[in-house]
């Protein structure tokens, strides 16, 4: 199951992953676009379901992408995560 949930994050990266279900993408176009297999799409839709649930989602998203150079608190809403001034990889969504 780790290697499972490794290999769903890897292959569908969180933020990535969730702005194409924003764009109502169904399983299939899913698993054309990462390149995996539709089992492999309802697993790493039932991971982010788990992390949004948790109330951890903002917080992971925010590890993984953004660098905090101060110690105010960093709300990231999932609509403006691309637009984020300490986005690294900006240029890769514009």
């Amino acid at each position: 199951m780790e290697a499972q949930a490794f290999a769903a994050y890897f292959l569908m990266p969180i933020g990535i992953f969730e702005k194409h279900l924003e764009l109502e993408e169904n399983d299939y176009e899913l698993s054309q676009d990462f390149g995996v297999t539709l089992e492999l799409v309802k697993f790493r839709k039932d991971l982010t379901k788990a992390l949004i649930d948790s109330g951890e989602y903002n917080l992971l998203v925010y590890s993984l992408y953004f660098r905090n150079d101060n110690t105010q608190d960093n709300i990231i809403e999932p609509d403006n995560i691309y637009s984020h001034p300490d986005n690294l990889y900006k240029e890769c969504y514009l």
